[in-house]
């Protein structure tokens, strides 16, 4: 699910990478403008199970998907525990109009109408101090949650799967609203791709011959150009049929 929430924010034009959950603040080069705390095997049972406390430093919107949620709840002196009901499945998701919104619909939920199918992973039934529910179902009352005050969103459905209808809608808010990306490269990302190509031609040779595999996918794409970037028609580009692989 990691991968997929990646790409579909890639799919709306939104710059953003995947980083282990080792990663340390420091060692980030980029300056994000919104971190989403994905899903994972873990539980916040396990005593090994990852935390990323840090990042609350940053004043940056923050999203929790499933485990996200967990971890959120955990650093904000919340409880997780375990619910009667635990379940991934197809399910109808009702979006709630709260005081703490003026009893509107929060903004994350925007132009998705009252209700929707989402599929949702329950996991848990307390909610910290100082949020409110923004969206529920029957088995779940704390489905979906955020702070009172800041830009952090708890959620236990999942957005990025291809069987939500609202799937698109849901990101592009998330995205576009919470995480707003520039249209264009800014000055990091160009020096990024003028780094690759000198890195690139250090590693094949002026005079290299490389041959890669393109797919017509995002990631292959990007590489063959990068590599017939930096070595001309050194690179050699073979198509293969995704499905053969």
């Amino acid at each position: 699910y990691s991968h997929l929430t990646t790409r579909r924010c890639h799919e709306l034009d939104v710059y953003a990478e995947l980083m282990p959950c080792t990663s340390k603040l420091a060692d980030l080069k980029l300056k994000p403008r919104g971190i989403i705390l994905s899903e994972s095997l873990y539980s916040m049972y396990n005593n090994d199970a990852p935390q990323a406390a840090s990042i609350y430093t940053l004043g940056i919107p923050i999203l929790g998907i499933c485990y996200g949620l967990q971890e959120i709840c955990c650093n904000h002196k919340g409880e997780v525990a375990k619910c009667d009901h635990c379940e991934y499945r197809l399910v109808e998701f009702k979006i709630s109009r709260s005081s703490e919104s003026g009893n509107s619909v929060d903004a994350l939920f925007e132009r998705l109408g009252d209700q929707m199918q989402v599929r949702l992973d329950v996991k848990l039934s307390v909610m910290p101090p100082d949020y409110h529910v923004i969206g529920q179902m029957s088995t779940a009352a704390y489905a979906t949650i955020t702070h009172n005050s800041k830009s952090v969103y708890d959620i236990q459905i999942h957005p990025e799967v291809t069987d939500s209808p609202h799937r698109k809608a849901a990101h592009w808010l998330i995205c576009a609203e919470y995480m707003p990306m520039p249209t264009k490269l800014d000055n990091h990302e160009e020096k990024f791709i003028g780094k690759e190509i000198v890195h690139i031609r250090r590693m094949c040779g002026l005079k290299g011959c490389m041959i890669g595999t393109v797919s017509r996918g995002v990631d292959s794409t990007v590489a063959t150009k990068l590599m017939h970037e930096a070595i001309s028609d050194g690179f050699h580009a073979i198509m293969v049929d995704s499905a053969t692989i």
